[in-house]
């Protein structure tokens, strides 16, 4: 299984292990409507318009598997297209005292999850 942190600054790290996606609060209202301008810049019309094509035009394409929410147990409209079947963890600590015991805990916890898509 592929896994995605979302958490701070937009940094992808790959290597032997998982792939992790790092990025700080970006607005999903924000990220739609840029995606929504962009397909209106290239003159798509409205009546072809379907998911696949907003979602080719949003900044992160992936889905996430585990969304890490720091700061508290409030969702936020962070990647709201791409996080509909992602798994959420909430953090109480604020991101600058993230911890790698953190992490970890997120990890484990998401590994003892069964998966449900939205059912």
């Amino acid at each position: 299984a592929r896994l995605e942190l979302h958490l701070k600054d937009e940094v992808f790290c790959s290597g032997e292990g998982l792939p992790v996606l790092i990025v700080v609060g970006r607005s999903g209202r924000e990220e739609i409507t840029e995606s929504i301008q962009k397909i209106a810049d290239e003159g798509i019309d409205p009546c072809d318009l379907t998911e696949e094509t907003i979602e080719s035009h949003l900044t992160f394409r992936s889905s996430p598997d585990l969304i890490i929410k720091t700061g508290g147990s409030y969702l936020t409209d962070f990647l709201i297209w791409q996080s509909v079947y992602s798994e959420l963890f909430f953090l109480d600590v604020n991101w600058e005292f993230f911890r790698k015991t953190d992490l970890l805990r997120a990890i484990r916890d998401f590994q003892s999850r069964a998966r449900r898509f939205g059912a």
